[in-house]
């Protein structure tokens, strides 16, 4: 049942979902009634610093997890900078992911590569797929000091999902350490990190239906990362700053109902999604992108297409926006620029025939319903 009723057709799930109602009244209440500082020894703290630690239980045992491997942090962002930051003040000289990264992933990793880390990006083929043979072949090679590799879960744009096993066993078969940047992964699919080769792991509530501003950082035990952030020790001195009590309740909350109902939102997603395929494939010349249309091997939530015109991205959103529908060009983590997707450009490179067409990333959640999708086709099918 949809919790509301909006004049709007939401279809951008991948830059963010609608807060489930009952986390937007757990933060409000925590907010009126807890409003203590979790650091401060006297009673109001002590009660804060509870809701703190129980969420943090709830969240490690959700992820398969022990509470001291997770730490709070402000979202994925913060979350991926601080493993590569980290890792390199902890050692690393080289550092080795893919060109169709999240931007939180590849400008830090740009930004610690003019520092002298050197930094290696493994072959993407053309339909999205990591080149494992690349990644093996790039590990083999000679380094000094540490390598950390950080391939993404689940891609953000064309929703390929990566074997993060396979790619984990690889890693520590080269002593390598692994992140995975779980932001897109999170809400879709289950974790049992106690039983995988991921080192780190970041994840954002906003992306689960649970509060902005608020994610969290997996640390395998018996890794040390020193902090990015100095002052108050917090977070067992590996993020200082006063916990953010109503949004760590929220997004504990939100994973758990996340959780909870999965399974059920799992299948409702799928067959908008079947059905979304089967409506775009009208529309003669599209491309669907990277892996988007193979059901077992991307997110339920999401398909990637490049239309057959020339039109700029910006206008076309536009033109969808007036109508009433709301889909995305990419990744919204570009402060509400509209370019051409690096991601797509990534894949068909020079043999891009359709340069200059615009990409669409529609993204579908748990209370979008068929008729919608017929809405929202229409009104792409008008911009041709």
């Amino acid at each position: 049942m949809k919790k509301h009723t909006a004049p709007i057709i939401y279809l951008d799930h991948s830059a963010t979902t609608e807060p489930y109602p009952e986390v937007i009244l757990r933060v409000g209440q925590i907010m009126c009634d807890t409003y203590g500082n979790p650091s401060s020894t006297h009673s109001a703290g002590r009660d804060a610093r509870i809701i703190v630690e129980e969420s943090r239980r709830g969240i490690a045992q959700m992820i398969g997890a022990m509470p001291s491997e997770v730490f709070f942090t402000s979202g994925g962002t913060e979350s991926d900078n601080t493993v590569l930051m980290g890792a390199v003040l902890a050692g690393v000289r080289r550092i080795i992911s893919s060109p169709i990264e999240h931007h939180a992933i590849t400008a830090t990793a740009s930004q610690l590569s003019s520092t002298g880390i050197n930094v290696e990006y493994v072959h993407i083929k053309e339909n999205g797929d990591i080149d494992l043979e690349h990644l093996c072949s790039i590990l083999e090679m000679p380094s000094e000091g540490k390598t950390l590799v950080s391939l993404m879960h689940a891609q953000n744009e064309i929703g390929n999902i990566y074997d993060i096993h396979a790619i984990g066993t690889l890693c520590h078969a080269h002593n390598a350490w692994f992140h995975t940047d779980a932001v897109q992964g999170m809400c879709h699919m289950d974790y049992d990190l106690k039983n995988s080769p991921v080192d780190f792991l970041s994840a954002s509530a906003h992306k689960f239906h649970g509060p902005k501003g608020i994610g969290f950082l997996y640390v395998k035990s018996g890794i040390v990362l020193p902090s990015l952030l100095h002052g108050g020790e917090q977070e067992r001195g590996m993020r200082s700053g006063t916990e953010n009590t109503p949004a760590i309740a929220g997004m504990a909350l939100a994973l758990k109902m996340n959780k909870e109902e999965r399974e059920k939102d799992h299948t409702h997603i799928l067959e908008l999604k079947k059905y979304l395929i089967s409506r775009l494939k009208e529309i003669p010349g599209i491309r669907f992108n990277g892996r988007c249309k193979d059901l077992d091997k991307s997110l339920p939530s999401l398909v990637s297409v490049t239309l057959p015109i020339k039109k700029d991205p910006s206008m076309a959103l536009l033109s969808l926006d007036m109508k009433g529908v709301c889909v995305s060009a990419g990744s919204a983590c570009m402060a509400g620029a509209v370019r051409e997707s690096f991601v797509i450009s990534t894949l068909y490179g020079e043999s891009n025939t359709m340069t200059g067409c615009p990409t669409l990333r529609i993204s579908m959640g748990k209370w979008n319903v068929k008729e919608e999708l017929d809405i929202a086709v229409d009104a792409i099918k008008s911009l041709l």
